[in-house]
């Protein structure tokens, strides 16, 4: 039986989700020690902030009051690499990845 594999290529069409990445939403120092510093210009009110590990699992979850920058504690995290997913009370979401010292 033969296969065939058809690809659909549009200008219009653009693959992601309603984010912060391209309106100034950065996390410093990256690698963190013990605070993860996040700034942003753009993202206000409640925000959900979920930490996973490199597998996908779910280590942690803060709510968080963000006026343009907030911290959060990481220092019980092992050295590594972890998954920051933030999402605020209008349903923006941001995803960035961070390395624990």
């Amino acid at each position: 039986m033969d296969v065939l594999f058809l690809t659909v290529y549009s200008e219009d069409c653009s693959l992601g989700v309603s984010s912060f990445e391209d309106r100034g939403f950065y996390i410093q120092p990256n690698p963190v020690g013990e605070k993860l510093g996040l700034v942003s210009k753009t993202l206000s009110g409640k925000t959900t902030f979920k930490i996973f590990n490199s597998e996908g699992g779910l280590l942690s979850i803060q709510d968080l009051l963000f006026e343009e920058q907030a911290s959060l504690d990481v220092s019980n995290l092992s050295s590594g690499i972890y998954i920051l997913h933030l999402t605020d009370e209008y349903g923006n979401r941001a995803t960035k990845k961070f390395v624990k010292k």
